[in-house]
């Protein structure tokens, strides 16, 4: 065991990427919300003109980094939310199946 050498290991890696206030996933959100923002601005640039091309760069590319913001706010790890029962009916079927192996002594 003494041949080998020991390296620390630092709990600061452990916690998630952050860059401007952005944590993790919604870095590339950012990301993703302003390339989709310059590429419309390019295609209506090429059509329109400057003007039009600029207003939907703002629109496109501010709303994505608005929305990843607001996203933000509830955590990190953010789960979908369902309201009401959620019901499994294959993993019922599994059981039942299951249960009828034992009684068979399979």
């Amino acid at each position: 065991m003494d041949e080998y050498e020991i390296y620390p290991i630092f709990t600061s890696l452990q916690r998630p990427y952050e860059f401007m206030g952005l944590k993790g996933r919604y870095i590339f959100w950012v990301f993703g919300g302003i390339m989709i923002g310059l590429i419309i601005f390019f295609a209506l640039y090429t059509v329109f003109g400057f003007t039009v091309g600029a207003i939907g760069f703002l629109i496109v590319g501010g709303g994505g980094v608005g929305l990843s913001f607001l996203r933000q706010k509830k955590g990190l790890h953010t789960k979908n939310e369902f309201d009401g029962i959620i019901v499994y009916k294959k993993l019922f079927k599994i059981q039942d199946d299951w249960k009828k192996k034992q009684d068979k002594g399979i």
